[in-house]
C-alpha cells in the first residue's frame, strides 16, 4: 500500500472520530500528481502494510456505526427547587395595658405593640428561641425560678397581613414570610 493511501485512511479516520459523517472533495488530483507507489525489498514491510489498510477500514466502518446511532436522550430536567411552606405569625397586644392617659395613643400604642409581637414570634419560628433558666432553693423549697428566652435573628420580607382590634380591649396583628424568603433567611444562617 503506498505512503499516502495510509494516510488519507488514517485521516479519514479522525475525521470520523470528531464527528464528521461524510466527506467531499472539491478538486480531483491528476494522475501524474499522485506519488508513484515504490515496492518494498523487505516481505514483513509488505506483509504490513495490508494489515494497516485492513486495522483502518475496521476502525473507520466502527467510528461511522457509532455515528449513525441515535444520540442519547438528554438528561430529565432537574428538579424544581421545593421551599417551605409560608410562615404565618400573629402578635397581641391590651390597649389598656399601655401607659399613656390619651385614648387614642394607647390604641396607637396596642397597635404598634401587637406588632412588635408578631415580629418577634415569626423571629421565633425562623430561628428558634434560645432558653436560660435558673432556679433556686433554701432547705429543699424552691425560692427562686427564673426563666429567660432569648431570640435573635433578621427578618427580611415579612408582610404584614393586618393589624385590626380584636374585641373592646386588644390588637392582632398577622404577618407573613413566603416559604421562598424562609429558604433564602435559613441558609443565610446556616452558612455562618
Amino acid at each position: 500500500m503506498a505512503p499516502h493511501r495510509f494516510v488519507l485512511a488514517l485521516g479519514l479516520g479522525v475525521l470520523a472520530l470528531s464527528g464528521c459523517t461524510r466527506v467531499s472533495s472539491t478538486t480531483q488530483l491528476a494522475p501524474k500528481q499522485l506519488v508513484p507507489e515504490t515496492t518494498t525489498s523487505t516481505p514483513t514491510a509488505a506483509a504490513a502494510e495490508p494489515r494497516r489498510l485492513e486495522r483502518a477500514q475496521a476502525l473507520l466502518s466502527r467510528l461511522t456505526e457509532r455515528s449513525r446511532k441515535p444520540p442519547a436522550p438528554p438528561a430529565p430536567p432537574a428538579a424544581p427547587l421545593v421551599y417551605p411552606e409560608d410562615l404565618i405569625a400573629v402578635g397581641y397586644a391590651s390597649i389598656t395595658a399601655q401607659q399613656s392617659t390619651d385614648v387614642a395613643q394607647r390604641r396607637l400604642m396596642a397597635a404598634r405593640a401587637s406588632r412588635i409581637d408578631a415580629y418577634r414570634n415569626m423571629a421565633e419560628l425562623v430561628y428558634g428561641v434560645t432558653f436560660g433558666s435558673e432556679s433556686s432553693t433554701d432547705d429543699n423549697r424552691l425560692q427562686n425560678d427564673v426563666t429567660r428566652t432569648r431570640v435573635t435573628g433578621r427578618l427580611q420580607g415579612v408582610e404584614v397581613i393586618s393589624i385590626e382590634p380584636l374585641g373592646n380591649d386588644t390588637y392582632q396583628t398577622t404577618l407573613r414570610l413566603p416559604g421562598v424568603e424562609v429558604a433564602r433567611l435559613r441558609g443565610a444562617t446556616a452558612s455562618r
